[in-house]
């Protein structure tokens, strides 16, 4: 397939019966590369009212980029980008903590409430301690 980046006033006059602009055309043609019959003929992509959604995204205190990422890259409903209410940076660094967590909260808490410091709960587990054991067992002075 060769691409002719000339657009003729022939081509610019289908395209409008067409219900394509000239500078979709134009963009078509020599942005995207696509061929003059395709880019002529192929009918432009139908805009969704977005105007209902991003003034209840507005009202939700979510910005318009969030909202249109979520809709367009995260795939998610208008309206559930428009109401789902954002997470504060605080929850999110927590969220990121747990989930890269290494070892369970809880057998960490239980070490130091038996007396066993973080280094060596991490250490015995390191070399491959039972998680319950490594908690609990007394450490050697």
């Amino acid at each position: 397939m060769s691409y002719d980046f000339y657009i003729t006033p022939t081509h610019y006059e289908t395209a409008k019966q067409n219900g394509i602009s000239t500078r979709l055309l134009t963009d078509r043609v020599r942005i995207l590369g696509w061929s003059i019959e395709r880019a002529t003929k192929d009918p432009p992509r139908k805009q969704g009212d977005w105007k209902k959604w991003t003034g209840i995204a507005k009202a939700n205190n979510i910005s318009l980029s969030v909202f249109y990422r979520r809709v367009n890259e995260l795939g998610m409903s208008p309206d559930d980008a428009a109401t789902i209410s954002m997470m504060s940076k605080i929850t999110l660094i927590s969220n990121i903590a747990i989930a890269k967590r290494k070892y369970p909260k809880e057998y960490e808490d239980m070490a130091l409430t038996n007396g066993i410091g973080k280094k060596t709960f991490v250490s015995r587990m390191f070399r491959k301690w039972n998680p319950l054991e490594a908690a609990t067992k007394p450490v050697k002075r």
